[in-house]
């Protein structure tokens, strides 16, 4: 067995145990949004088993782009580690931007500490990991609602200092219940791992708009969207992404409160890809007015080119 310090971030797609045990109600538009319209057996389970194919695809991309880690699926959980605390925490922004994107919520939780591994692997049968990191990136993991990642203090210590973004990269939250203090790692303020948006504030309120656009309007979050918990991850994932868009847009319009979205802000029915094209666009072009210089021709298709 291999024993070592390192880090470890443990990612877990949010309403698969809802979905499996036919407690969503699905209707036509979710298995078009999943190129699933023509099949002749639609099902909960059907749609779940395209759900874990982009979550391997997108663990799989994760992978190739970040050599330095290691990466296990168990079904509709993940985890990717390192003994270099940097390659992880770049992997699990990359995975965050990349599954949202993609049309999947993820949950995640990153620690730093003891690490045991086998030695040898048998790959016909998958990778395990256990160690102090394991359990508590696995117990951080459930510390909040939406798609978001928490971090604990150890992790913090070793964590790269060197800002892609020129807002601080993590987020303290306190609960109002029992004080508990929570580390939030806000990778939606961070770009993917190759970005520096010091540097580029008009691309990073594209790419945030896009994923904010995408949270209230695909289809593809349909079914998350459809019953009450689901509907609370997508509320508390809309309100963390929308804190952010004041650092680049100054006028306030993209601030959405969790509760406002629960009540009334956008209802199931209102998900289309025409209405997210819609207001995309609309949105978009405000950016545009907000950055004179560089203008963009066509904002939109930027975005479409970058997803």
């Amino acid at each position: 067995m291999n024993q070592y310090p390192g880090a470890v971030f443990f990612v877990d797609m949010l309403g698969v145990g809802a979905l499996t045990q036919n407690q969503i109600p699905l209707c036509d538009i979710d298995f078009e949004a999943w190129n699933l319209k023509d099949h002749p057996a639609r099902s909960a389970n059907l749609l779940c088993g395209r759900l874990l194919t982009e979550f391997r695809a997108c663990l799989a991309g994760v992978k190739r782009s970040h050599k330095s880690v290691k990466v296990a699926q168990l079904s509709d959980c993940a985890y990717i580690w390192s003994s270099d605390p940097a390659a992880v925490f770049n992997a699990a922004r990359d995975f965050m931007w990349s599954s949202v994107e993609a049309g999947i919520l993820s949950r995640g939780g990153i620690s730093y500490g003891e690490i045991v591994e086998p030695g040898k692997i048998n790959r016909s049968i998958g990778h395990f990991i256990l160690g102090e990191a394991v359990t508590r990136a696995v117990g951080l993991e459930k510390l909040g609602k939406g798609c978001r990642v928490f971090v604990d203090n150890a992790f913090l210590k070793k964590s790269p200092r060197d800002s892609v973004f020129s807002h601080d990269m993590f987020k303290v939250l306190k609960s109002p219940l029992d004080g508990t203090i929570v580390n939030e790692f806000c990778w939606y303020g961070t770009g993917r791992s190759a970005s520096r948006w010091a540097d580029a504030p008009h691309a990073a309120a594209i790419d945030v708009i896009g994923i904010l656009t995408r949270l209230q309007y695909s289809p593809r979050f349909r079914w998350n969207d459809s019953n009450r918990h689901g509907r609370i991850h997508i509320a508390c994932s809309i309100d963390s992404v929308s804190s952010l868009t004041p650092c680049f847009i100054g006028n306030g319009n993209y601030l959405f409160s969790d509760d406002n979205y629960v009540r009334h802000l956008v209802r199931p029915a209102e998900r289309s890809e025409c209405n997210c094209q819609k207001f995309l666009s609309e949105r978009l072009a405000d950016i545009e007015r907000f950055f004179l210089k560089g203008k963009l021709k066509d904002p939109l298709q930027r975005w479409l080119d970058r997803n």
